[in-house]
């Protein structure tokens, strides 16, 4: 039952940051005639949150903007990898 638990977590967890990050290449790039807007990729701070905390402190002003973008996006891999970790984690254990 936790095995299929998180199977579900993990699935729905990339699809929402397949989903996040296809809004914000649409909304930052300005493609299919959306109008260009920075806030579009706000749904990928949520995702990545813990980490996004961090930002702050992070000299993003002296990086190029194409770098910091991606820094931004590949934060939600992060909890995706201790997501992973702590369903595989919890796999092993047995309580009796």
């Amino acid at each position: 039952m936790r095995q299929r638990v998180c199977r579900v977590l993990i699935i729905v967890y990339i699809l929402l940051y397949l989903i996040a990050l296809a809004v914000a290449i649409v909304g930052t790039r300005g493609l299919f005639g959306v109008q260009p807007d920075g806030l579009m990729a706000v749904y990928l701070l949520f995702l990545g949150m813990p980490w996004t905390l961090v930002l702050p402190v992070l000299p993003l002003g002296s990086m190029p903007e194409l770098l910091g973008q991606l820094i931004v996006a590949g934060l939600p891999i992060l909890n995706l990898i201790c997501l992973v970790w702590f369903c595989r984690r919890k796999r092993k254990r047995t309580y009796y």
